[in-house]
């Protein structure tokens, strides 16, 4: 996965010659998107997932519209709900670390038919912890 540089370029020639060297084993992303430009910029450079910190709609439609996978972050029950019915494929709850796997759990109760993603706070240590929770997903890293 790959954040958008701060122009909102995906450098597409670059990410066109990876695309189709390494395309089999690999899915490639981007991550940081805040708005549906900066979204469908990537997704006409290859993207095939786009993950969001925050929940923008129009993000999520254009997302739908190309058919790529997209994982909105949202903090609220209100939010993750906002989001799913928009057409989310999957909720990051953003930031995890807040309310760690406890909070998880809590939400799973009301939303038990939402994907939910556990990113920031998420380590070797804490994975195990937000899938018992009940997460479908986990990112790990810069914590």
């Amino acid at each position: 996965m790959t954040t958008m540089d701060e122009s909102g370029s995906a450098q597409k020639p670059r990410w066109r010659g990876v695309l189709h060297k390494w395309a089999a084993p690999f899915a490639f992303g981007v991550g940081t998107v805040l708005d549906r430009e900066t979204a469908r910029a990537a997704i006409l450079a290859g993207a095939q997932f786009v993950v969001c910190p925050t929940l923008n709609l129009g993000t999520i439609q254009i997302c739908n519209r190309y058919s790529v996978t997209v994982m909105p972050g949202a903090y609220t029950p209100t939010e993750i709900l906002t989001a799913w019915e928009a057409g989310a494929d999957v909720v990051k709850v953003f930031p995890a670390s807040v309310g760690g796997p406890d909070f998880i759990k809590a939400l799973r109760g009301p939303l038990h038919h939402i994907w939910l993603a556990a990113v920031v706070g998420v380590n070797v240590n804490t994975t195990a912890d937000f899938f018992r929770a009940g997460v479908s997903v986990v990112g790990v890293g810069g914590e």
